[in-house]
């Protein structure tokens, strides 16, 4: 097993959360504990939760058949946990989702609290660069630029089961939404 820090791309550590979402893995780097999605152990995003005393209390891939990037992470009031991130493709998405498409795109996936359950794993499809907010309510919001280099801004639900609005926003030149505040 190779040190972790040779494993992976980018991390964004909550140390108060002990929380770490890692873009991207390689199958030699990574051991899963407890994992709630294991689809492909290559070029996928992980997450992984340990105690006080640097013990891993869960770490989970997360990903589909291609290439998937973890860029975000955010907690609601009630301590779920939740991903943002771009895929390749064919991510896993949870029945009853706002969206459940199987291109390349912009993913949410919310987890409960301890890890073990995925509330709910949607893709936004077509899109890419990606912010992301949560509000006090659970609302999610995800913003970033289409493939025709407009901007856009998507609401979701707190379940996951309603896309409010996916909104585009076109220019004459190239535009990016490059922050969002809830």
């Amino acid at each position: 097993r190779m040190p972790l820090e040779t494993c992976t791309s980018r991390d964004q550590w909550h140390p108060a959360d002990s929380l770490r979402l890692t873009a991207r893995h390689r199958a030699t780097c990574f051991t899963s504990v407890s994992p709630v999605v294991f689809t492909r152990p290559c070029n996928d995003a992980f997450l992984e939760k340990m105690d006080a005393n640097g013990n891993v209390v869960f770490a989970t891939f997360l990903g589909g058949s291609m290439d998937d990037t973890g860029a975000q992470i955010a907690f609601d009031s009630e301590g779920s946990i939740f991903v943002a991130g771009l895929t390749g493709g064919s991510f896993p998405t949870t029945p009853g989702g706002a969206s459940r498409s199987t291109e390349k795109g912009v993913f949410v996936t919310k987890f409960s609290g301890d890890g073990k359950r995925i509330l709910y794993s949607v893709v936004l499809p077509a899109q890419s660069g990606l912010v992301f907010a949560l509000d006090r309510n659970g609302y999610a919001y995800v913003g970033g630029s289409t493939g025709a280099n407009h901007a856009f801004v998507a609401k979701l639900s707190p379940d996951g089961s309603t896309l409010l609005y996916n909104a585009t926003i076109t220019g004459t030149s190239s535009e990016a939404v490059l922050g969002l505040a809830s």
